[in-house]
């Protein structure tokens, strides 16, 4: 695939565009034959149409849709990563209520004003935006947690809008971060019940033949430019619960570069997904010595997106989240992933197996995870 540098929006005003909530997770309702589509019918559907822009969507994919030799090593990794060990407080300041609806957004107590835009922050009280907009959740609830965690939305609107309206409101979503109009997306989602994270970029090992687009942390720019790009990012929307790293490999395996980044977002009161791109990644031990909110993805079941192997990786999701009580997945919104996804979701058994928002996930790590 030819990757192209994504073209960057202007923030503008933007037409809300009408959707609804999806009343109940809806079962299976495709033909066998839908079903059946190879794998490139998702990622052609993904990028034809017209839907979004052919660059953006190309950089945003180029990671996660590489060789397919890449793709099945770092399966291979992610499965061989020990879960982090992570410890969670049942009384956070600002967390909202079990059955309360979504906090309302944005929270002006929860915002500094910049020239970058509207940046989180943690007000007089010691809320944290990570916390007060939060899906509510039990943490109490004894069952197994599963936390599904949607990935670069806000590039292709019927895929995007799709992911919003028809899946469960526990689905965490997660969007791009040169999504145009991506306030509206946010809003969106958070309207349907969603909690919300915003990509990351950072520069992957790839790079310059994979990039991550013009505003992504480089390890060649100074500490002062990085977070001059991390709050461009952050100043893009409001209403989120923090970050996941968009690429990195790289990056991430630089712990001088990405310690400051990290205590500007414990700073801000925001929480990071590791996605673990990389085995050499240093996140989690960074996580840990700045004490962020931090959870990280167990498994990728779309890496190689067919109707097998998604259905494999989300029982083996299952088994995991079983015997150790908890497990994250991040998949792509791919027509395939979404109707394998939403008949997975409709077996599950809801007296031992529960969907959690991405935060009820995130905690301190009390311990440097192995790799």
């Amino acid at each position: 695939m030819k990757e192209q540098r994504p073209q960057v929006t202007i923030k503008v005003k933007p037409i809300r565009r009408n959707v609804e909530r999806a009343a109940a997770p809806r079962r299976e309702e495709k033909s066998v034959a839908q079903d059946n589509q190879p794998a490139g019918g998702g990622a052609a559907t993904a990028q034809g149409g017209g839907e979004g822009s052919g660059d953006e969507l190309k950089a945003s994919l180029s990671h996660s849709l590489g060789k397919p030799k890449d793709a099945k090593r770092e399966t291979k990794e992610t499965a061989a990563a020990q879960p982090a060990q992570i410890e969670q407080s049942e009384n956070e300041v600002g967390a909202p209520a079990v059955g309360a609806e979504l906090h309302p957004h944005p929270d002006l107590k929860l915002i500094e004003e910049t020239e970058e835009g509207p940046l989180p922050m943690i007000d007089e009280e010691g809320r944290q935006p990570w916390r007060v907009y939060s899906r509510p959740f039990n943490r109490k609830d004894a069952r197994a947690r599963i936390a599904v965690v949607i990935s670069h939305l806000g590039l292709s609107p019927t895929q995007s809008q799709d992911a919003i309206t028809k899946l469960p409101s526990e689905i965490t979503l997660a969007f791009a971060p040169y999504a145009r109009n991506l306030d509206d997306w946010v809003q969106q989602a958070r309207d349907n019940g969603h909690e919300v994270l915003i990509g990351l970029p950072m520069e992957p090992s790839e790079y310059p033949r994979n990039d991550p687009g013009p505003n992504a942390l480089m390890l060649a720019n100074s500490q002062q430019e990085n977070i001059k790009r991390l709050n461009w990012v952050l100043g893009r929307a409001t209403g989120y619960v923090g970050v996941f790293n968009f690429m990195g490999s790289r990056f991430t395996a630089e712990k001088p570069a990405l310690k400051p980044i990290m205590q500007q977002l414990k700073d801000r009161g925001l929480m990071i997904l590791d996605t673990r791109v990389s085995p050499f990644s240093t996140l989690a031990s960074a996580a840990q010595e700045v004490g962020i909110p931090y959870t990280a993805v167990d498994i990728m079941p779309d890496t190689e997106p067919n109707r097998g192997a998604i259905d494999r990786q989300l029982e083996k999701l299952l088994e995991l989240a079983t015997a150790g009580k908890r497990a994250v997945a991040v998949v792509r919104p791919l027509p395939i992933t979404m109707l394998r996804l939403t008949r997975w979701i409709s077996r599950l058994d809801p007296g031992k197996v529960v969907l959690a928002p991405l935060s009820a996930m995130a905690g301190r790590l009390k311990a440097s995870p192995k790799f």
